[in-house]
């Protein structure tokens, strides 16, 4: 609000709304192991500043200058485990366990097969796992794998003009094409019924005047 008092005065008073929710972080959560070597992660949580409790994110996500805290991982159980002939000193790097880590699945097929200027679209599945003394992984919360960025799981393909199919670059002229008897894995083979197959041949325009050479 201002307030203008005079020619050369001009009084200008500035409202804040008082941040009420803030992020906290957690302590930190169990090992990941008893022994060998393994990772502990903390994570934040939105409370109530006046009433010190527990609420949902989005109350904090409200504040565009109150950002989460990335969270913080530190090596845990660092003691060597028993073995059966007594206890055995193991290196940490002999049987630590990995950090998390983002696991992405393979690309789907592009969603068209050529585009004027967006193309098409192709996902993959993203999702956090981690291994185990014996290398064997199993899903986990995407929380634990908070320390390095996600991987995308949709991006753009075939982002190339189709090409034309006429015969003519312009007027009326002839297009062509391949059918196939395919099986549901794409893979060629026969037995389609003959009276079903879609024609191969069509006559196209291209919106373009001809002219004829003087």
């Amino acid at each position: 609000m201002r307030y203008g008092g005079g020619r050369d005065t001009v009084v200008q008073f500035m409202f804040y709304q008082p941040v009420r929710f803030q992020w906290r972080e957690t302590d930190f959560f169990p090992c990941s192991v008893t022994c060998g070597g393994g990772y502990q992660l903390n994570s934040a949580e939105c409370v109530d500043i006046r009433s010190n409790q527990t609420l949902g994110e989005h109350h904090c996500n409200s504040y565009p200058e109150n950002t989460k805290p990335v969270p913080k991982l530190k090596e845990c159980g660092m003691e060597p485990c028993p073995e059966s002939d007594g206890f055995k000193e193991v290196l940490p790097y002999d049987h630590f366990q990995p950090l998390p880590r983002w696991e992405q699945g393979p690309w789907t097929s592009c969603s068209v097969s050529c585009g004027e200027a967006a193309g098409g679209q192709q996902e993959r599945s993203v999702a956090c796992v981690e291994d185990d003394a014996h290398g064997q992984f199993s899903p986990a919360d995407e929380w634990k794998c908070a320390h390095s960025p996600r991987p995308g799981s949709r991006q753009m393909c075939n982002a190339f003009p189709c090409p034309q199919w006429c015969t003519v670059t312009c007027g009326h002229g002839l297009r062509y094409r391949v059918v196939l008897c395919l099986d549901h894995r794409g893979q060629h083979i026969g037995g389609c019924p003959p009276p079903l197959k879609p024609h191969v041949k069509e006559d196209c325009l291209v919106p373009v005047a001809c002219h004829k050479p003087r």
